[in-house]
């Protein structure tokens, strides 16, 4: 029978749902921060205490387990001992403990039954209402909260959001955005009231994503939009098509072409040039990686030694996870890095397989799968991405946690179904 957690779902679920909140008006980061840091402490704590009473603590197995991640550290030596500040090493260290201990508590939770559903739908409402400020401050011009220099120099409020960049809170609710599916299997009771909730969530996301101007999480949310015409009703699919032409018409032209950067791709001519200023310089520092990591494909560089090889006039800032990693730390990192998730993937696979075919079943499988596959097109993008700004990233690493414990407890409730008597 499924356990009932209860205290530490809560804290969980709370802190999901503030994890991209970095300020608020009036507060300093600083304190956001250490109650933030106070809130996962706690809820860590809770699940390690309760885990351990009844002698149920449990351990992933496989690439995505403890020898997978101690092998993730053995292999980013090379970048670790060539390091550009001892710092930057020991930041990267305290980064892949952070994300193992999460994956760690979710994979519990799911693998003793717990209510990790309502823990996704519980953060995404605390996001979204974050979101639904924003998206009320572009429509009205009020709130407008002055962003504390810290967080960020220049940008306005509806820029970043509560985030301390407009890339770090795009791409964060990109991956909230997926679990608004989670309100559609609801009850016969719910069924006039489920609908319109999903479409106003959905609304506000994605409205709070265009005003920010972060390519990234847009990209990956007009995916999962996409990706959600396959799995909803046709009347919905219809709904939501309007829905999207709608918030896109709410954002004026020129803040279209200034926060995308449209201008480059309306020029007369079309070159490599404007093609990289598109992309705010990642077509050349891409180029550029690819060529430092074929001069040390297997030592790299050291972990931010890339600031430094950049010649007269240049910046070398490597937008894509697995580039930054091969450069810094050689090939062999990233290479396992993506055999982790590989195995992941494999196993929501089997488990797709597997699973009875309720509703309920195959959207929270297809949910997994669409916040999984979102972080991967994100690393693509972005340097710190999983691995080096958990806070934007926690839910992947909920999600992963949520996914390896749900097969561990299918094949275990499977195995006993087919043990002999």
């Amino acid at each position: 029978m499924p356990r009932k957690f209860t205290a530490e779902s809560w804290f969980f679920s709370l802190y999901l749902g503030v994890a991209p909140v970095f300020w608020l008006p009036g507060v300093s980061p600083s304190v956001v921060g250490l109650l933030k840091t106070t809130l996962v402490v706690v809820a860590v704590g809770v699940l390690f205490s309760r885990m351990a009473t009844t002698g149920l603590v449990l351990l992933p197995r496989g690439l995505m387990g403890p020898a997978g991640f101690v092998m993730l550290l053995f292999l980013s030596v090379p970048g670790l001992v060539q390091a550009r500040d001892p710092f930057v090493a020991i930041e990267f260290v305290v980064d892949i403990g952070i994300c193992a201990t999460f994956l760690w508590c979710f994979y519990n939770l799911a693998r003793q039954g717990g209510t990790i559903r309502m823990i996704f739908v519980r953060s995404l409402t605390i996001i979204t209402l974050f979101a639904a400020i924003t998206v009320v401050s572009v429509l009205t011009g009020l709130p407008d909260w002055d962003v504390p220099l810290e967080m960020h120099h220049s940008a306005s409020f509806t820029d970043v959001g509560f985030n301390s960049s407009r890339t770090g809170w795009s791409l964060s609710l990109a991956l909230y955005l997926p679990s608004t599916l989670l309100l559609l299997p609801a009850k016969t009771s719910q069924k006039f009231v489920c609908p319109p909730v999903f479409f106003i969530l959905v609304g506000i996301i994605f409205v709070s994503q265009l005003a920010s101007g972060g390519r990234t999480g847009m990209l990956v949310s007009l995916f999962t939009i996409v990706a959600f015409m396959f799995v909803i009703s046709r009347w919905m699919v219809g709904a939501l098509a309007v829905g999207v032409l709608g918030a896109v018409t709410l954002v004026p032209l020129d803040l279209w072409i200034n926060h995308l950067r449209l201008e480059h791709l309306l020029s007369s001519e079309l070159s490599l040039t404007n093609l990289n200023a598109f992309s705010t310089n990642r077509i050349k520092t891409d180029i550029r990686a690819v060529e430092l990591i074929g001069e040390q494909m297997f030592s790299g560089y050291g972990m931010g030694q890339i600031l430094l090889l950049a010649g007269p006039g240049e910046v070398i800032e490597v937008h894509n996870l697995w580039l930054r990693w091969a450069v810094e730390s050689g090939i062999f990192l990233p290479l396992f890095f993506f055999a982790m998730i590989c195995s992941a993937l494999c196993q929501l696979w089997r488990l797709t397989l597997s699973t009875p075919k309720s509703k309920d079943d195959r959207i929270v499988a297809f949910v997994l799968g669409l916040i999984l596959l979102g972080g991967i097109v994100i690393s693509l993008f972005e340097p710190r991405a999983l691995i080096g700004a958990f806070q934007n990233t926690a839910v992947w690493w909920a999600a992963m946690g949520i996914l390896l414990g749900t097969y561990s407890r299918r094949k275990a409730i499977d195995a006993r179904c087919t043990a002999p008597s």
